[in-house]
C-alpha cells in the first residue's frame, strides 16, 4: 500500500473512531448550566499553553495556577502570567463537559469576570469548545490538536471573547481592575461527540508588541448549554460533515509527525518534491493511542487521532 492511500486510511479511520480521553474529573450538567467562583480550587480546569518552549513552566516564565485573592472575602481565582517572546504565546484552561446530548450542536454562552493588573498592551481572551481533548505536543515551540487563530482573529475552534486593553492608571492605582465579559449576542457553537462531551477552552493571547503577561486572574465564570439540533442523523448529513470536514486538507501534505498518546515524537516523514522520504506500516505501532500531525504548505497544522 502506497503512502497516500495509507494517510487516506488513517484519515478515514482518525474521523470514525476518534478517542475520547478520560479526565480524572468530570461533571455532568444535568441542568445544561454551570458556574463556579474557584473558592474551593482550580474546579478540574486543566492548565495548557502554545506557542512557547515545553521547559517554560518549570523555568517560570508561563504561570498558569489556582490563587488565592483574598481570604477574608473569599475571593480566588485562576492567574495566567508569563512572557511572550513571540507572536504565538497563548495560555489557556480547559475542562470537559459531560451529560449533553450526543451528536448535538449547541450554542455556549460564557460570562466571566477578570481582575487584572496594568498591562502593556491589549490581551486577547479567546473561547470555544471542542468535541475532542485538547492535547498539547512538546515540540520546540508547543502546538496543540486545534486552532486559536491569529492574533486578534477568531478561528474555527476559538473566538475572542473581550479585550483586556492597556490601563491608563498609574502605580498608585488598585492593583487590579475588573472587567466583566460575555457573549450573549453571539454565542459559540459546537457539537457534542457520540457521548455528550464537550470541552470547553479560555485563555489569553497578547498582542505582537506585548512581552510580558502581567497577572490577569479568572476569578469567576458562568456558562449556558443551550441545545440547538441534532446533527448527523441521516446517512446524507454524514456525507455532507465528511465532506465538509475532508475540505480542511486543502493543500499539499510537506510531513507527517506521529506522536505516543503522552505527546512523544515516534516518527517524522517528509515530502520532497512530492516524494515522502519514509513509509508507515501498521506494524511499527503496538497497541495504543495515536496523534498524526499533518503539515500543509500553505502553514495549517492538522491532527488526528487514531486508536491502534
Amino acid at each position: 500500500m502506497n503512502i497516500f492511500a495509507q494517510l487516506q486510511n488513517i484519515y478515514l479511520f482518525s474521523k470514525q473512531f476518534i478517542l475520547v480521553a478520560v479526565l480524572s474529573f468530570t461533571i455532568s450538567v444535568h441542568a445544561q448550566s454551570y458556574n463556579t467562583t474557584f473558592r474551593h480550587g482550580d474546579d478540574s480546569w486543566t492548565a495548557g499553553y502554545t506557542g512557547v518552549p515545553s521547559s517554560v513552566v518549570d523555568d517560570g516564565v508561563v504561570k498558569i495556577e489556582w490563587k488565592e485573592i483574598d481570604n477574608s472575602k473569599g475571593n480566588y481565582a485562576i492567574l495566567f502570567e508569563g512572557k511572550s517572546k513571540n507572536k504565538k504565546t497563548f495560555l489557556y484552561v480547559y475542562r470537559q463537559f459531560t451529560g449533553l446530548k450526543p451528536n448535538s450542536t449547541y450554542g455556549i454562552i460564557f460570562n466571566v469576570q477578570f481582575l487584572s493588573s496594568l498591562q502593556n498592551g491589549p490581551i486577547y481572551v479567546k473561547a470555544g469548545a471542542l468535541n475532542h481533548q485538547p492535547i498539547t505536543f512538546d515540540l520546540p515551540l508547543a502546538e496543540a490538536n486545534f486552532q486559536k487563530g491569529k492574533i486578534g482573529y477568531d478561528s474555527r475552534d476559538l473566538e475572542i471573547l473581550g479585550i483586556i486593553y492597556p490601563s491608563s492608571g498609574t502605580s498608585g492605582t488598585a492593583l487590579y481592575r475588573s472587567q466583566q465579559m460575555q457573549n450573549y449576542a453571539k454565542p459559540f457553537y459546537a457539537n457534542t461527540d457520540k457521548s455528550g462531551s464537550l470541552w470547553l477552552i479560555l485563555g489569553i493571547e497578547p498582542e505582537a508588541t506585548v512581552k510580558e503577561i502581567k497577572p490577569i486572574l479568572l476569578n469567576t465564570m458562568r456558562v449556558l448549554f443551550q441545545c440547538q439540533e441534532v446533527y448527523l442523523s441521516t446517512p446524507s448529513d454524514r456525507n455532507s460533515e465528511t465532506e465538509r470536514v475532508d475540505s480542511e486538507f486543502n493543500d499539499d501534505i510537506t510531513s507527517i509527525e506521529i506522536y505516543t498518546g503522552n505527546g512523544h515524537l515516534l516518527k517524522a516523514i517528509y515530502s520532497i518534491d512530492g516524494i515522502f522520504t519514509g513509509n508507515i506500516t501498521v506494524d511499527e505501532f503496538e497497541n495504543g493511542r495515536y496523534f498524526f500531525l499533518f503539515n500543509l504548505a500553505n502553514g495549517t497544522k492538522i491532527v488526528r487521532s487514531v486508536e491502534i
